[in-house]
């Protein structure tokens, strides 16, 4: 009696029937149909090799090479091929399976912290394991040609366990929407007429958007828009106090000092709850950014001042706050100078910086981004990677528009496979600029399937630029369209050693190279 011996160890009898649906199939595949006489003989090939080996066990492997053989004899090469393939897709799905299996052991033992937001507990793994399952499904499914990019390093899909759920990231259009009033799919919320609650929701809504969207989200002009509820809260206090009989001079102290200790309570909440809610089924706290810096009243320099000065303080035992980032804007005739009006921001921001190493600054004299400010587009960031400002398919700015997707080109390896040819190395360059691209194209295939009910609140609310007037079950393509779609590199220094021996730090041949590189 022979017997096969599986992949898993495990011991069956050998069936010849097994041997001869499969030639069948890979005949079918390539619609190469055989008789039924043609494959009993190819089956029986196989078996003559088999019994001259006089084997009692036989793996799997050696009864496919054995079928190749057979087939290629019998003069099927096309046949043979497709088997072959057929063979080596197997082999990788088998791979995807047991790669997966480990990883998901592992990430029942101990989280590794890839984000700092993300934690260790039953959330956060549950979250991973389904990640990693997300992320071999969708290599599985894309061509090919993109998944070995991927996988043997040519390139970098950026979050890849969502690139068939979802889009990167968002500047919210803060005021806004506060000022209309929102649904998180609970329940409604209303217009705030106070700066606490204000601030509260400006929370709620960095919460809600993330769990729509595998980034992070930006408030872009957090201090202006806070402000509005800054005069609503002032008045309430005046009436408050009027009521108890206090007038003239000594009611407006008393006004202005109540009003800056609720707006100090109110940007206190802020910098704690960003540190503390948690978003993505429990499993972080909220990727928040927040811009400032140039406020167009008084009561926007209040807020941006409270806020650095509560986020300075750190936490509640003094404890670095990991998030927002903070982007404090600087401009010439507004915070830049000594004479500028709110220079003492700027100090302030710089103090804070000194202590915290946050914020970090946005030039606004900057050509590029001067070139919106002075048409009424005020320019933000979201902290630690996306910029956008130009729009070919609307009107520019940034406020409900954000990055779709990156994707990342390894530039050492292409340092290496040049091997010191500088020619070389900018035709494969050129080549991975174009795989990038058609990799970005592939993911907005993917998610203009989606619709927006897929992505309830930043849709749904219109948040996005583009959803304005799209119902529940429209495609999100609109939104596609008001977004960037990133290609950036990694590794510049270390591809010019590979190329020259040295980086762009190290002599000017090196910088120059470097910079043609760059602006490719």
């Amino acid at each position: 009696m022979l017997y096969v011996v599986k992949r898993d160890g495990r011991e069956v009898k050998f069936n010849s029937q097994k041997i001869s649906n499969a030639i069948k199939k890979a005949s079918n595949e390539i619609g190469e149909k055989l008789k039924e006489s043609q494959v009993l003989e190819c089956t029986q090939k196989v078996i003559n090799y088999i019994e001259c080996e006089k084997k009692e066990k036989i793996s799997v492997e050696e009864v496919q090479n054995l079928v190749e053989k057979a087939l290629v004899e019998s003069g099927y090469k096309n046949i043979q091929r497709a088997y072959s393939s057929y063979r080596k897709e197997r082999t990788r799905v088998r791979e995807i399976k047991s790669d997966l299996m480990k990883v998901i052991n592992k990430i029942g033992i101990e989280t590794d912290r890839d984000n700092a937001n993300v934690g260790h507990n039953f959330s956060s793994k549950l979250l991973r394991i389904a990640s990693e399952s997300n992320k071999w499904h969708n290599l599985y499914n894309m061509p090919k040609y993109l998944a070995k990019a991927h996988e043997i390093g040519e390139v970098y899909f950026h979050d890849l366990d969502s690139y068939n759920l979802t889009i990167n990231c968002l500047h919210i259009p803060t005021g806004e929407i506060l000022k209309k009033g929102f649904n998180t799919g609970y329940g409604t919320i209303k217009p705030p007429k106070r700066i606490e609650t204000a601030a509260e929701l400006s929370c709620i809504l960095l919460q809600s958007t993330q769990n729509d969207m595998f980034g992070g989200q930006s408030h872009p002009d957090f201090d202006n828009d806070m402000a509005e509820f800054i005069e609503p809260t002032r008045e309430e206090i005046r009436k408050e106090l009027k009521s108890y009989g206090i007038e003239g001079e000594k009611l407006e102290s008393l006004i202005e000092e109540k009003l800056n200790d609720r707006v100090h309570q109110a940007m206190q909440g802020v910098v704690y709850n960003l540190n503390t809610m948690h978003s993505r089924a429990g499993s972080q706290v909220p990727f928040s950014s927040i811009n400032l810096g140039i406020p167009n009243s008084k009561d926007a320099a209040l807020v941006c001042e409270v806020f650095l000065q509560e986020y300075c303080k750190g936490l509640g035992k003094g404890e670095q706050p990991i998030f927002p980032n903070i982007i404090f804007r600087v401009k010439q005739g507004v915070n830049r100078e000594p004479e500028d009006p709110y220079y003492y921001l700027y100090k302030l921001a710089c103090e804070v910086a000194s202590k915290r190493m946050n914020p970090t600054f946005m030039n606004i004299d900057a050509d590029f981004n001067k070139e919106f400010y002075d048409k009424g587009y005020m320019p933000a960031t979201m902290g630690c990677r996306t910029y956008l400002m130009k729009n070919i398919n609307g009107e520019p700015g940034c406020k409900g528009r954000g990055n779709i997707a990156p994707i990342t080109i390894n530039l050492p390896r292409i340092g290496i496979e040049a091997n010191n040819d500088i020619d070389k190395f900018f035709e494969i360059l050129q080549e991975r600029l174009v795989l990038a691209k058609e990799a970005l194209l592939h993911r907005y295939s993917v998610l203009k399937n989606l619709k927006v009910k897929d992505l309830p609140f930043v849709a749904g609310q219109g948040l996005m630029k583009g959803s304005e007037n799209l119902s529940s079950d429209d495609s999100i393509e609109p939104v596609l369209k008001q977004g960037t779609w990133g290609i950036g590199f990694i590794g510049l220094a270390e591809a010019l050693i590979a190329l020259i021996g040295e980086h762009h730090g190290e002599s000017q041949r090196a910088r120059e190279l470097g910079l043609r590189i760059v602006i490719l």
